[in-house]
Parts: structure tokens; C-alpha cells; sequence
């Protein structure tokens, strides 16, 4: 592989001999500089903490150990508790819940049947027959208990009489003659089941063993109990509906039911109701069932009257067969399962059920609970009801291990785990970090050695070891500015580490301020010559691309030549060689230096303009080198640097303000000892003189190098007065490299135009379904002249979907992109040498929509140094924003394309002198926008050509795309034609209708946004045709003058009746105010292209006013720059020829 200093000495041709070993050796002793006091021990630094470190760790282990253990003990115990209090606090509630409920449900069935003990003595009292017991049963009575039933969820109720020894004949044969009551309450039901049959003729009792039946008429196997003197039979009968009206209970006595005389026996005691033991469900004498629930009878007095006290007597009782289920649909929540209820009656009788949300088991007699819950009882009275022998009911209620699941969780394992796993994570990077120590001294080493080359490059190392000794000398101590403590480091040590406070307030630095007087050296200042105003047609990313890629090329080539780098500030370079470090050929090193970056400029800002736009190529570099002492050092303080102060500091700017694009302007200091150094053949003499301080002139010289027998100088353009100086093959090789550059721009320019497309091409494609069938579309438009076509709305793509791919990974095919060359290079071939109406013109129009269309907010933007697409917003919200410009990439492509192609064959003068002379065009186009109709015919029949079918095939791939894109040409190109009045009006009726109080009411919000957005794109490239009028004054007055050149040669042709000149100052004053601002505030009123109208508006109000006041003399200019590039014709002149040039030399 070649050597870099190799390839530029044979190929670029600039280096002599002297040269090559002059980097050479530069580059040797820049390989070895390092080492030594420079380089910092960190090694040494980090072995001597090396025990510290390790007891550290050691005591971090243990307590990450310990820390560990005791976190996840407390998170267990913690998560743990939580979840148990939980679970006790709903089982309490719960229970609780099931107590209240159960008691007010019980309550209720005895209230249920005492309310019907009141029904039936309010109805003996009013029954017209006798007392009791010859009462016949109320009608109502099985409709009032099935009632009651239902209120209490009892099986059966029924109504026993008392009936005595004595009056127990007439009873029976009572009951005998008054058994109608019994067909009626049938026929009253429904007739459900079989009719009634006749009531037993005595009072009898069944044999629950065989079921058989037997008369209680005082025989031997029939005895009174002594607290039951009488008989209890069986008068009226409630049962469920579907049983029909049982008939055979009539006379039973209730005696022969074992469970009922224990509660008689209480119910007469007391004179209250009372309920009897559990027993099994409808099977008497036998064991608990275990699905069926366990039953009991509730006995309930019916008294005589209603007064109360010693006067009442109990004449009846009814009897209800009622089921355990008090604590039924207790719980609504089905999820509550597994609350355990254990009955318990303190003569003996236990059962358990188990309580499911609203469901209720029956789960058998005795205690059935897990005792594991004992702890958990909840022990209360069942019910208030009386019992025999006072056995009352108590209610146990316990969990379950089911119900307790429910608020058992992993969460005391998983939060144990996870507490634990932050230890065991943090000992992990502990131990990785432990592993990892020499790796991390390693690194602290490259970012020291890094910290260094950072330091290198802003100080001197003289300077740098300074800075170092003090950083040392304050290292391990505190200093304080204003009472506050600062800890010393080097950004401080330049600031207020070292400060302190002096009698008077004054605040100063402790140590020596670090300068010194170099007394000699030489310094180069460089800048851009027009890059101000090739900056405000750019982005800013635009112009850091441009600053970087030079500065970095210099900085490079510095480096190869020991140069130091002083600052860079905007587009100005300071270098210097001799400061701070000595050096015996300061003048010769930097003379080369400078030479090298001028070269290198010119090739980097041609390579450049293919990708950063138009005149970019025409940028030069101007240098001003000078020679002598100066001061340099550190100003101490915020963003401290090393700075050059002094004479020389100055005049070396002097001698660059003097200097020309392109060349290298040297003082009479530097040129001494370039002549002491046998370098005088580098110096060419100017006839100038630089001014400096004090009024002192000094002569000066430009820069010139030879090689191998010929001359190289470093101008582009050699002045008049310098001819003499330069010899002529020095001419000869600049105009021979000049003439090259010149010959390339418009291939560069083509390319720039190329590139520009392709992009949007690669947006179109990307944006486009892939796997949707290409329909077929005509290459043909309808014979009609563009102005025909001219549309009021174009009707622009609704689609607001995003790139179906990135547009930056789409390949276009290798056919379109050679067929993309070829035409844009056809479609400059078409443009004339006009000095204004031009291909650079076209690519300047090109330029300015490129900006606009960036500042448009837009959902991606370009990346300028990747040529990557960025998101910027959400394509739905941009859309609506900017009436569909940020969708639909066919607008791009067609603004840029539209552009290129505006200007097309235009023959450099107006249409209104095409119209005069009666030219074919203006014939055939029936003299309307003359110039713009036949630029879209020439360019669009060219694209229409075969040759370029997969060019067309990328752009539109169906007849809508191909009718959209045609029509967004037309009105582009159209717009152009400011001058016609009939479109003026036209275009001004349409901005009225979409952006002032003329609402379109009539139309469709769609039609709308359409009709906005064509206004936009018109008024974009209208903008863009005469954006030189609203950028920097430079490039106004560039373009300016173009175009006067232009009006002129057409005027001295005989084309143009009045000398453009009498009226220019005035017409660019009327320009400006009717045409130029309003549409620069039209940019800024459609609100879609950012800063871009207001930095618009600006540049034309400042280029106004500036013109008002300096345009006479500028005009004056342009007369005498055109007479100078145009002399005298020595044939015959035209009149307007002989007006001009009759004050000099005759025709």
C-alpha cells in the first residue's frame, strides 16, 4: 500500500523533493513524540489501592450476605403475616356475616308462625259455632300456612287442638258432621290430587314402626302424661301445593309423633313457641342422613283471645317441620368457599354443615371441622328460640383449608426470591465487576491516554506539562472562591481551583498565569471566499457536512506537517508553525501547509457539490500567512484554550482580508525568511500594499511553487497588474486546471440533479405496495398545448400510509439510473449560454425547492452525511398539516423535476419578444407563456421516448400517476409565467378562494386540501425560480447581474426596444415591493414551510432596503463589468451598439 505522502507528491504535482522529505520526516517524529513524561502511569496509580480494594471487598461480600439473609427473612415473614391477616380478617367477617344472617333468618320463621297462631285465634273468635275445641278450621287456613311455608321453608304445618277426656265424643262426632270444610278448601286448590275421603270416626294415632293406625279412646296401651292431660289431633293440614290436600291426618293424635310432646310439654310450661331436638329428615327414630339436612319441629301456642296475663288459655298449637337451613344464601359470593358451621346442642345433639358462598352442605352429625382451625372459633347462640330442658343451639363456625387456599399465595416466595435475587444479582456484577478490574484499569488507561490526546490537541506540550505540574502541585487539596469548597481537577485548575480573594475583593489566581514570548514563528489564516452566501442557500446539517470535511482534512495534513491548530471559528482556519514549539522552518512548513489545504479545498468542495447542491464547486479558499514573535497562552477560565496575542496575530489577518480567492497572500516578514531560506522562486510580488496597525504599509506577495522545471501558483485568476510577475508556464498550468474544474461542473451539476431524484424516485418506489399488479398506462398525453391543461385543483393522493420499506435500502434497477443520467443530461444539453435563463439556473431553482421541500414538516427527513431517512412525525397528523405535501412522494419528484426542466431551450429573452417578432413559438403556442409551454413539450416528448421506458416505468406505474404527475408539471412550469395576466389573476382568484374570508362552501374538505395544495406547489417553484432575490445579498446580486447581462445583450441585439439599464434600479425596487414580498409572506401565510418563509421574508425586506440605497451604483457597476467582457465589434453595430460604446471607440 502506498504511503498518503507518496500518492501526493506524484499525483497531485504540488510537492517538490524538498517537500517529500519535509513530511516525511514530520511524520517520523510524530510517530514518536509519545511516551515518556507525556504519558500518564496509571498502572502505578491503581497497584498501590490494590489492598484497599480487596478488604473491600471482602466486607462488601459479607454484607451483601448478611444484607441478603435479613432482607428475604423480613420479606417472607412480612408477605407472609400480610396474607395470613387477610385471611383471618375475611373468615371473621364472613363469620360474622353468616351469624347476623342466621339469627335474623330464624327469627323470622318464628315470627312467620306466631303471625299465623294470631290468624287462626282472630278467626275462632269470630266463628259463630262454640268454643274451643268445637271451632271448624278457617277456609283460608291451607292458603295462609302454605304461606307461611314459604316464609319459613318448612315441609309441613299443622293444627292440633287440645282436646280433653272428657269432651272427646262430641269432639270426634263434631269433627264427623263438619267435614265440608274439607271439599271446599279442594275445590279451592284446584282439585289437586284425589278428592278428600271421609275423616276417622275417633281420634287414633299412627304406628310409625308399621303404619298402622289405632283408636286413642283410653284403652290399656294408651296413658296420659301427666304435664299432657289430653289429646292433641290433628285438625288442619298445610303442605306443599303439588301434594294435594291430604286427608288422612285428620283426627291423627300428635302424640304418636315422639318428637312433639317434649316441646308441647315447654310450649305449656312457658306459653311461648319452642323448638325441638335435630333429627333425621321425615325418618323418625332413625340415624342422620348424610346428603339430606337434618330437621326440626317448631311448636307455636294458639291462644283464646288476645289479651294477655292469666286470662289467656292456650286452646291450640300449631306444629312446623322445619329445615336446619337458617344460614341458606347467606354468602353472595360464590368465590367464598369452605366456612365450616358446627350445630351443637348442649343435650347431646351435634351436626355439621359446610357453608360454599350461597350454597349449603349438609355434612353429617358430630363435629366434622378441622381442629386445625380451633384457634379460629367463632362460638354464638344459633338461635334465641326456646328448647326443651333449656338445650339450646350454639353455632361454631371455623375455616377451612380451602377457604384459607384462597389467600395463600406464592407472592411471600416469589418476593422472598425476587429480594434475595437483587442480592445474589448484585454480588454477580460485583464479582463480574471483580473479574473485570484489570479490564477496567485497562480502559481507565485508553481514557487517560484519550484524556491526553484531548489535552495534546488544545495545548502545547510545553503548555500541557505546565497545566499538569499545577494540577499536581494543588492535588489533595481544597480551595474556595466565594466561601464554597471546590475539589481541584483540571477543568477547575483553569477556572477557580486556584483562585482566592484578594484585601480588596479582587479575585485572582494563586499560581503563575501560563504565557510565554515566542520570538518567531509564522501564522496562516484561511477562509472561504463567498461561503456566507453559499450558507444561507443550505441547511445547517449542509453546512457542518462542508465545514468538517475540510477542517478534518486539514487537521490531518497539520498533523503530517507538525502544524499546531489554533482555533477554528465559522469558516475561518488559524494555524501556526513555530508557536509554541520552535521550529527552524516555521516559514517554509507553512507556506506548504497552506498550499496543501488550498489544494485540497478545491478538490473536496467539487467533490462535494454533487451531493451538497449548485456553486458549492465554486468555493475558494483565501489565505494570509505572516511571520514574527508573538504572545501565546491560557486564558484560565470557562472553555479555556491556547490563544496567540500580538502584531503578528493581527497583520496575518490584515494579509488575508487583502487576499484573493484562491491564493495564498504572503507579508514582507514571511517572504524575508522564505528568501533566507532560498525559497525566493515561491514569490511573486503584488502591487498592492497591506495597511497595518499604526498606519505602517508593507508589501506583500503571493505564493507559487515549483516542480521538476515547471510552475505551479496557487491562484485561479492572476490580476492584470500581477501578469508581469508570473511566468507563463505558470499561466499555462492553472488555466490548464481551471479550464478542467470549469469543464466538470456541469457533469457535476448533472449529478447533483441526479442524485437529488433518485432520491425521491427511491421515496416513490418505497411507498408503493409491492405485491400490487403494475397496471398498464398510455405514454401518450392529449395533443393539447400545457396552458390547456392548466388545472384549478389537481387531485392529489389520499393515501396516508407511510413507506412500505425504508426508502434508503430500495435498489433502483441499474436501466433507470443510467436512463436518469442520460436525460437530465439531455434536458441541460437543451439550455442555452444565456447569462442568466442557464442550466446552473435550472439547478439554483433546483436547490431552493430542495430546501423548501425540507423545511416542509415532513414525516422523514434526509440525513445529509448518511443519505438515511429519519422519522420526524406521524404520518396521519402531517398529512392533514400540510395538505398531503409530506404523502405523496410524486410531488417531490415532480417540484425538482419541474425545475430542472422550467427553463428548458429558453432563448434569452422575454415571451412578450417572442410575440413581437412573431416567432413560429410564439405562433404555436398562441403567444401565452411562450418559453414555458415549449420547455414542458421538449422535455416531456423527450421522456416520452422509448429509450427511456424504465425511467417512466419507476415514475408512475398506472394512468393515474402518469395524469397526476403530468399535471403537477404543467402547473409548475406554468407558474413560472408571472408576467401573463391572465394567469396572475387566475392564481390570485384560487389563493383567495383557499386561504382568505372566499370559503369554497361548495366544495368538499378533500377538494379543499387539494385546492390548497396546489396553490402551495405553484407558489413554491415561483419562489424557488426567484429565490435570489430572498438570500444573502451576495447571491442577489450575483444572480442580479445575470440577469441585466442578459436583458442587456438582448437590447444590444436589437430584441429589446429600451436599455434595461434606465429602468433597473427602479424596477427592482418595484419588484421587490409588488411581487417578491407578497410572495414571501404568501410562504409564510400557507404555513407549511417553516422557518424558511420568515428567513424568505427577511433576506428580501434587507436586500429591499439595501438596494434602495446602493442600487444606482451597483447598476453603474453592472454597465462597466458588461463593457469590459464586452468590447467594441470592429463590423457594423446596431444603434442601441453605437449609443453604447459612442462615448468610447467608434464602430
Amino acid at each position: 500500500m502506498k504511503k498518503k505522502d507518496d500518492i501526493v507528491s506524484k499525483e497531485s504535482g504540488f510537492l517538490d523533493e524538498d517537500d517529500v522529505e519535509a513530511s516525511r520526516t514530520s511524520m517520523s517524529s510524530n510517530t514518536g513524540s509519545s511516551g515518556g513524561d507525556d504519558s500518564f502511569n496509571v498502572n502505578d496509580i491503581s497497584a498501590s489501592e490494590n489492598k484497599q480494594v480487596l478488604v473491600s471487598k471482602l466486607i462488601m461480600i459479607v454484607v451483601l450476605l448478611c444484607a441478603a439473609f435479613g432482607v428475604g427473612y423480613a420479606t417472607w415473614a412480612f408477605t407472609s403475616n400480610t396474607e395470613q391477616e387477610d385471611f383471618e380478617s375475611s373468615f371473621e367477617g364472613f363469620a360474622n356475616e353468616i351469624i347476623q344472617v342466621s339469627q335474623i333468618n330464624a327469627n323470622a320463621e318464628f315470627q312467620a308462625l306466631k303471625a299465623l297462631a294470631l290468624s287462626v285465634t282472630a278467626y275462632s273468635l269470630g266463628a259463630a259455632s262454640g268454643e274451643w275445641p268445637f271451632v271448624t278450621i278457617m277456609p283460608s287456613f291451607y292458603w295462609e300456612g302454605h304461606n307461611t311455608m314459604a316464609q319459613m321453608g318448612a315441609s309441613w304445618i299443622i293444627l292440633t287442638p287440645i282436646v280433653t277426656e272428657d269432651n272427646r265424643e262430641t269432639y270426634e262426632q263434631y269433627v264427623i258432621d263438619n267435614q265440608g270444610w274439607r271439599n271446599e278448601t279442594w275445590e279451592q286448590i284446584g282439585r289437586i290430587g284425589p278428592p278428600p275421603g271421609p275423616v276417622a270416626e275417633c281420634i287414633f294415632r299412627y304406628n310409625y314402626t308399621d303404619w298402622s293406625t289405632k283408636c286413642d279412646n283410653g284403652t290399656a296401651d294408651f296413658t296420659f302424661d301427666p304435664e299432657l292431660p289430653f289429646y292433641a289431633p290433628v285438625h288442619g293440614v298445610s303442605v306443599p301445593l303439588d301434594n294435594g290436600l291430604p286427608g288422612g291426618y285428620t283426627q291423627n293424635n300428635a302424640w304418636a309423633d315422639p318428637i312433639i310432646p317434649p316441646i308441647a310439654k315447654e310450649m305449656m310450661r312457658t306459653g311461648e313457641g319452642v323448638l325441638s331436638e335435630a333429627f333425621g329428615s321425615s325418618v323418625y327414630g332413625q340415624e342422620f342422613s348424610g346428603d339430606v339436612m337434618p330437621d326440626s319441629y317448631l311448636a307455636m301456642p294458639v291462644y283464646d283471645s288476645f289479651h294477655e296475663g292469666e286470662n289467656v288459655t292456650i286452646v291450640s298449637f300449631l306444629t312446623a317441620a322445619i329445615t336446619w337451613n337458617f344460614f341458606s344464601d347467606i354468602l353472595s359470593d360464590e368465590g367464598t368457599a369452605g366456612i365450616y358451621l358446627y350445630l351443637e346442642n348442649k343435650c347431646g345433639s351435634t351436626f355439621t354443615f359446610r357453608i360454599d358462598g350461597p350454597n349449603v352442605t349438609f355434612v353429617g352429625p358430630g363435629d366434622l371441622h378441622d381442629p386445625h382451625y380451633d384457634y379460629l372459633e367463632i362460638s354464638v347462640n344459633a338461635t334465641d328460640l326456646r328448647t326443651p330442658a333449656q338445650c339450646r343451639y350454639v353455632m361454631n363456625l371455623y375455616p377451612s383449608q380451602e377457604f384459607e387456599d384462597q389467600y395463600r399465595t406464592n407472592r411471600p416466595a416469589v418476593f422472598t426470591v425476587g429480594a434475595i435475587m437483587i442480592f445474589v444479582i448484585t454480588a454477580l456484577f460485583f464479582f463480574l465487576y471483580d473479574c473485570l478490574v484489570k479490564k477496567r484499569q485497562n480502559v481507565v488507561v485508553a481514557s487517560a491516554n484519550r484524556t491526553g490526546a484531548l489535552v495534546n490537541s488544545m495545548y502545547p506540550k510545553d503548555v500541557r506539562e505546565r497545566l499538569l505540574a499545577d494540577e499536581r502541585d494543588n492535588a489533595g487539596h481544597e480551595s474556595k472562591m466565594f466561601g464554597l469548597p471546590m475539589v481541584g481537577n483540571h477543568s477547575n485548575s483553569l477556572t477557580a481551583s486556584t483562585m482566592s480573594s484578594s484585601n480588596n475583593g479582587v479575585l485572582f489566581y494563586n499560581t503563575t498565569p501560563i504565557a510565554d514570548y515566542y520570538p518567531e514563528g509564522s501564522l496562516m489564516v484561511a477562509d472561504l471566499v463567498g461561503f456566507t452566501a453559499w450558507s444561507s442557500e443550505r441547511e445547517p446539517a449542509q453546512v457542518f457536512v462542508l465545514l468538517e470535511t475540510l477542517y478534518g482534512e486539514f487537521d490531518r495534513i497539520g498533523k503530517r506537517r507538525k502544524i499546531f491548530k489554533v482555533e477554528t471559528f465559522g469558516d475561518c482556519y488559524v494555524a501556526a508553525a513555530g508557536y509554541p514549539e520552535p521550529m527552524e522552518n516555521h516559514a517554509v512548513t507553512i507556506c506548504r501547509f497552506a498550499n496543501e489545504c488550498r489544494r485540497e479545498t478545491t478538490n473536496i468542495v467539487h467533490k462535494l457539490e454533487v451531493y451538497l447542491g449548485p456553486d458549492t464547486g465554486d468555493l475558494k479558499l483565501r489565505v494570509g500567512i505572516s511571520s514574527g514573535p508573538i504572545t501565546g497562552g491560557v486564558l484560565r477560565g470557562s472553555k479555556s484554550r491556547f490563544q496567540l496575542f500580538g502584531e503578528t496575530y493581527d497583520n496575518t489577518f490584515a494579509v488575508r482580508n487583502q487576499s484573493q480567492a484562491g491564493r495564498i497572500h504572503i507579508s514582507q516578514a514571511t517572504a524575508d525568511i522564505l528568501k533566507a531560506k532560498g525559497r525566493t522562486k515561491w514569490l511573486v510580488p503584488t502591487e498592492k500594499t497591506v495597511v497595518f496597525q499604526d498606519n505602517i504599509t508593507s508589501k506583500t506577495y503571493w505564493l507559487k511553487i515549483r516542480q521538476a522545471g515547471k510552475t505551479f501558483t496557487n491562484d485561479t485568476a492572476v490580476d492584470s497588474s500581477d501578469q508581469a510577475s508570473v511566468t507563463s508556464d505558470a499561466d499555462h498550468e492553472l488555466d490548464v486546471i481551471e479550464r478542467s474544474m470549469n469543464n466538470n461542473k456541469k457533469k457535476r451539476l448533472v449529478d447533483w440533479i441526479v442524485d437529488s431524484l433518485t432520491r425521491s424516485l427511491k421515496m416513490i418506489v418505497a411507498m408503493r405496495d409491492q405485491n400490487k399488479r403494475v397496471e398498464k398506462s398510455s405514454s401518450v398525453v392529449p395533443s393539447l398545448n400545457p396552458l390547456d391543461e392548466l388545472a384549478e385543483i389537481i387531485t392529489l393522493s389520499s393515501d396516508k400510509n407511510d413507506f412500505k420499506c425504508d426508502p434508503s435500502t430500495v435498489e433502483l434497477p441499474p436501466a433507470v439510473l443510467k436512463q436518469l443520467q442520460k436525460y437530465v443530461s439531455a434536458i441541460g444539453d437543451l439550455y442555452h449560454e444565456n447569462d442568466f435563463h442557464n442550466f446552473e439556473h435550472a439547478c439554483h431553482v433546483a436547490q431552493a425547492i430542495t430546501k423548501l421541500l425540507s423545511r416542509v414538516v415532513s414525516t422523514h427527513t434526509i440525513d445529509t452525511t448518511t443519505m438515511a431517512y429519519v422519522q420526524k412525525g406521524e404520518a396521519s397528523d402531517l398529512h392533514d398539516n400540510t395538505f398531503g405535501l409530506t404523502s405523496d412522494p410524486m410531488i417531490h419528484f415532480a417540484c425538482v423535476y419541474s425545475a430542472l426542466v422550467h427553463d428548458a431551450d429558453h432563448p434569452g429573452v422575454s415571451n412578450a419578444v417572442l410575440v413581437k417578432e412573431g416567432s413560429e413559438l410564439a405562433e404555436f403556442y398562441n403567444q401565452k407563456s411562450v418559453a414555458e409551454q415549449n420547455s414542458v413539450d421538449l422535455s416531456w416528448n423527450m421522456l416520452m421516448q422509448d429509450e427511456y421506458k424504465d425511467l417512466r416505468k419507476c415514475i408512475y406505474t398506472n394512468q393515474a400517476e402518469l395524469e397526476r404527475f403530468r399535471q403537477l408539471v404543467v402547473n409548475s412550469v406554468m407558474a413560472t409565467d408571472i408576467v401573463d395576466k391572465e394567469q396572475s389573476a387566475f392564481r390570485k382568484g384560487r389563493w383567495n378562494k383557499a386561504f382568505s374570508s372566499e370559503d369554497g362552501e361548495d366544495e368538499t374538505e378533500k377538494e379543499m386540501t387539494d385546492r390548497k395544495a396546489t396553490i402551495v406547489i405553484e407558489h413554491l417553484i415561483q419562489a424557488a425560480d426567484v429565490s435570489h432575490m430572498m438570500q444573502h445579498w451576495e447571491v442577489y446580486i450575483k444572480w442580479n447581474e445575470k440577469f441585466f447581462r442578459e436583458c442587456y445583450m438582448g437590447y444590444l441585439d436589437g430584441r429589446q426596444d429600451s436599455d434595461p439599464s434606465q429602468g433597473w434600479y427602479k424596477g427592482e425596487m418595484g419588484f421587490y415591493d409588488f411581487y417578491v414580498i407578497p410572495l414571501a409572506k404568501k410562504l409564510e401565510t400557507c404555513g407549511v414551510f417553516g422557518v424558511s418563509s420568515d428567513e424568505y421574508l427577511n433576506y428580501a425586506k434587507a436586500n429591499r432596503k439595501k438596494w434602495e440605497l446602493e442600487g444606482e451604483q451597483i447598476v453603474e457597476r453592472y454597465l462597466a463589468n458588461f463593457r469590459a467582457d464586452h468590447p467594441p465589434p470592429e463590423s457594423a453595430c446596431t444603434t442601441a451598439q453605437q449609443d453604447l460604446f459612442r462615448n468610447e471607440l467608434e464602430c
